[in-house]
């Protein structure tokens, strides 16, 4: 176990001494067993080809559990301190291990149930919160975590990963992409609904806006491609726990549905792994444009240039060796 796991183990003011040896079990545990791979699937999407306005929503959903061994020790903490760690992607783990998020700890027990919200991280491209369910009548599916802000109930592009303990504690990241520009600081009003309760539990969550070395750059490059369609690169967002681009396809009227996937790589072809994918398309004087908005997980250092390698794929394709689109390939060096 080496020393920034130790400094992770905060202590709790409110609870008993041998809570920190506690904790160093839970890391020890983590550092030994380690992270089981969660079950997750690549993002996908299609062109829009329905008449007026449409909206395409992919959310990842994953689930395993953990070993015998980390459950054991997680099952003697009072409230679990690492449920980015255990359920968030690499971002999040990284923004674990270096004290980027936000604690929270703020819990609702309700007949034998308690739900905890451990975390939150704001990084101007995603919203993610941490959550432990608890229960000693066995886990109840959460069906649905609703954001709230100003009052009014948010419909942003989101997904949940989940990380089942045991057969009484599972761990859950709920993130969003906000579609709209949001403070640097707010309040998040959250709603969580299991599926058999019937009730609503409420947490009141304060967020700041993570404050790193973000590059935003809009490089508004354009291809084209079998002469009727074309992509423009909007946006290339990098941050220390997300990267993210915004594209926009245009193809005629009524064009087939066609899959289309992202690779993101720096100068060294090094690739970051897709996380979701949503976009939104409208008919403009005949043709069908879908602006889309795709996530990663961040680089490890910040790259001198990104290539974006746009691919089809169909079912019977090979998954490992994707049919890129050469004419849509583009290489943008990043200004900081």
């Amino acid at each position: 176990m080496n020393e920034q796991d130790l400094k992770r183990a905060k202590s709790y003011n409110s609870y008993e001494a041998n809570i920190e040896l506690i904790k160093r079990n839970v890391l020890k545990a983590i550092s030994e067993h380690g992270i089981p791979k969660q079950v997750t699937r690549k993002p996908r999407y299609r062109f829009a080809v329905a008449v007026g306005t449409a909206a395409m929503v992919i959310g990842l959903f994953g689930s395993s559990f953990v070993s015998p061994a980390i459950a054991k020790a997680l099952k003697q903490l009072p409230l679990m301190e690492s449920v980015f760690k255990l359920a968030g992607d690499w971002g999040l783990q990284t923004a674990d291990e270096r004290g980027q998020v936000t604690e929270v700890r703020q819990s609702i027990t309700r007949n034998g149930t308690t739900l905890s919200v451990s975390s939150v991280l704001y990084d101007g491209v995603r919203l993610a919160v941490g959550i432990t369910q608890q229960s000693e009548k066995g886990i109840e599916e959460i069906v649905e975590v609703e954001p709230v802000i100003d009052g009014k109930s948010i419909h942003w592009p989101g997904s949940q990963n989940a990380q089942a303990v045991d057969s009484q504690t599972s761990v859950y990241v709920s993130e969003w992409r906000p579609n709209t520009d949001l403070p640097d600081k707010f309040n998040l009003q959250m709603l969580v609904f299991l599926k058999n309760s019937g009730e609503r539990w409420e947490f009141n969550i304060p967020v700041e806006r993570l404050k790193d070395d973000q590059v935003i750059m809009h490089p508004m490059i354009t291809k084209h491609f079998d002469d009727d369609k074309t992509m423009t690169v909007k946006k290339v967002t990098l941050t220390a726990t997300t990267s993210e681009l915004l594209v926009d396809f245009e193809v005629p009227e009524g064009i087939q549905a066609t899959d289309m996937f992202f690779e993101l790589s720096d100068e060294r072809g090094t690739t970051v792994q897709a996380l979701s994918a949503n976009g939104y398309g409208k008919q403009v004087e005949g043709r069908e444009r879908v602006e889309h908005r795709i996530t990663f997980t961040p680089f490890e250092t910040l790259p001198k240039a990104v290539t974006i390698r746009p691919y089809l794929r169909k079912s019977n394709d090979d998954p490992m060796n994707p049919n890129y689109i050469k004419e849509l390939e583009v290489n943008i060096p990043i200004r900081p």
